[in-house]
């Protein structure tokens, strides 16, 4: 969330990771520019009171979508039904456990699915590392709902 001329490329290399940047780099341009244009509030002002309200949730970011909640057949059937629709609301509901969400907050998460998107991608890099979500990618394949990493990626950035 921090604004473009905040962003110092060479710091950014070092503290996150390639799939982390590549994923945050188009957040700007494709869903917040668009999401201030039909809010009331500055941009600027907005854009604090993201980073506010999702400070209070890092805390908790190991706590929420833990996948080894999650049985194989049920994780393939949550990203089949509605697609990342489905986890959008999942992760929200989760989060209003933790604190409330603020409606700014949960309307600019909402916007084209970018919670939902979100996890999507981040799992496709997870797949990669976790036998465990390897073998859902399996049942996913199986069962002919296996989403192309580059769908996903597609999908993300429209």
């Amino acid at each position: 969330m921090a604004a473009p001329e905040q962003k110092l490329l060479f710091v950014q290399k070092f503290l996150h990771s390639k799939v982390t940047r590549d994923f945050a780099d188009p957040i700007e341009d494709n869903y917040f520019q668009p999401f201030i244009q039909q809010q009331t509030q500055k941009g600027e002002d907005l854009r604090q009171q993201f980073i506010k309200e999702l400070n209070k949730f890092i805390k908790y970011k190991d706590q929420l979508f833990q996948l080894n909640e999650f049985e194989e057949q049920d994780l393939a059937a949550l990203i089949n039904y509605h697609g990342s629709v489905a986890i959008t609301d999942l992760l929200l509901e989760e989060m209003q456990q933790f604190a409330t969400v603020d409606e700014s907050l949960a309307a600019f998460f909402c916007q084209k699915d970018l919670l939902g998107k979100a996890i999507l991608y981040f799992f496709h890099d997870i797949i990669r590392k976790d036998d465990r979500v390897a073998k859902t990618q399996a049942a996913l394949q199986q069962e002919g709902l296996i989403i192309s990493v580059k769908n996903i990626e597609t999908a993300i950035f429209l």
